[in-house]
């Protein structure tokens, strides 16, 4: 598809509004799995907490009800199409659930994923996973979560240990 028609079929679909808190918030990891998206502003999720405890050999991010605490993240602009296909990327309804809030500032529900009970895990990141959100992060001057460094940490030691099984002597 050219340019211009592309340009034009994004201005006649369906857009949702999108919040992405884990690997999503590097833009390259979004230009990997979705066609059309925009973002529309950093934001900060409030009454949740930062967790990696989703997933079965290795972490993933995760948010989580909590009154006093928020989690930072990007608000995207995405056509429904593209949310269908984070549905298939973010494993709902099995892994993830998609679920959805209303802030009186959009017309529209905000849409986000939370881990369904049955894919957690006390299981860590794996460092790569780590480096997309590390790239997000950045990439949209966010802060870093306060357990960042911690479980960075843990991350390089198991890979370090991991990686000392493999040596040859």
């Amino acid at each position: 598809m050219n340019f211009i028609k592309k340009i034009k079929s994004y201005l006649t679909m369906k857009k949702v509004l999108y919040f992405a808190y884990g690997s999503n918030l590097s833009t390259e990891r979004m230009d990997g799995r979705l066609y059309h998206y925009k973002k529309m502003k950093n934001y900060k999720l409030l009454h949740h907490t930062l967790k990696f405890n989703a997933g079965r050999e290795t972490a993933f991010a995760n948010v989580e009800d909590s009154l006093d605490n928020y989690v930072w993240g990007v608000l995207y602009e995405i056509s429904v199409k593209d949310l269908k296909r984070l549905d298939v990327y973010e494993g709902h309804p099995i892994h993830y659930k998609r679920t959805s809030f209303f802030d009186s500032n959009y017309e529209k529900p905000i849409y986000y994923y939370k881990a369904t009970e049955n894919y957690k895990t006390l299981a860590l990141p794996n460092i790569t996973y780590l480096r997309w959100i590390e790239k997000g992060l950045l990439e949209h001057g966010l802060p870093f979560p306060f357990c960042w460094k911690n479980i960075e940490r843990i991350a390089i030691e198991k890979f370090n240990k991991k990686n000392e099984n493999l040596k040859i002597t």
